[in-house]
């Protein structure tokens, strides 16, 4: 269970930074390109912007939540994600419907992020904040 609303919390913090990063990329290829400066800021924005979002989603989890887990091995996991996804998506036949992949694409960086990030804790371990009075 902690491992999923992790996994949901990444995820969000990477559409936030992929959506920041779409904007951002949008304005700068604005007037500069003919006609393909949209697609190239979408392109960017989803696959740098998500799982850079992703692995900040892990930071602030470290961070401010206080969950207990390792970065690198977190920030391996919406690596291996991200990739993942990309090669299989021919032998799946996930390029036929798009929405299909980037749904795959999504799930894919989040879940693995957050297993990757909890891979370590110990099954009694609690993965919460500060203990003691």
């Amino acid at each position: 269970m902690k491992v999923a609303v992790l996994a949901l919390g990444i995820g969000l913090v990477g559409v936030g930074v992929a959506a920041l990063a779409g904007l951002l990329a949008g304005g700068v290829m604005q007037g500069r390109t003919t006609g393909f400066g949209g697609i190239v800021a979408v392109l960017l924005s989803l696959l740098i912007g998500y799982p850079a979002g992703a692995c900040i989603g892990i930071v602030l989890a470290k961070r401010v939540f206080h969950q207990r887990g390792s970065l690198w091995l977190g920030f391996g996991g919406v690596v291996v994600g991200a990739v993942l996804t990309m090669i299989m998506a021919e032998p799946l036949q996930l390029n036929v419907n798009t929405s299909l992949l980037m749904a795959t694409y999504a799930c894919s960086v989040a879940i693995l992020g957050a297993v990757g990030y909890t891979v370590l804790n110990k099954p009694g371990q609690d993965s919460g904040g500060k203990t003691g009075s």
